[in-house]
């Protein structure tokens, strides 16, 4: 479940149904002191119909596309101090 660890069964199960051929990361230290701008980009295959998902943990998910499209998200307060 996102958000949550997996089990190493489920990382097992998972690793069966996906292949990832590359990471690009790009960071932007320069806007403050405490935020950061970060553009993650994997590159990937996965077995037709699996799901699956990303976790991205940080303050704010601006945008996520698969494939050139827009998608949703969710996101959760849980680990957030008020």
């Amino acid at each position: 479940m996102p958000g949550l660890n997996i089990t190493r069964a489920e990382a097992q199960e998972r690793a069966q149904h996906l292949k990832i051929d590359h990471y690009d990361i790009s960071l932007d230290v320069t806007t403050g002191d405490e935020l950061f701008r970060a553009k993650t980009v994997v590159k990937f295959s996965a077995t037709p119909g699996y799901d699956t998902f990303i976790d991205a943990v940080g303050k704010k998910v601006i945008t996520a596309t698969l494939m050139a499209h827009r998608l949703m998200f969710l996101t959760t307060t849980a680990n957030q101090s008020s």
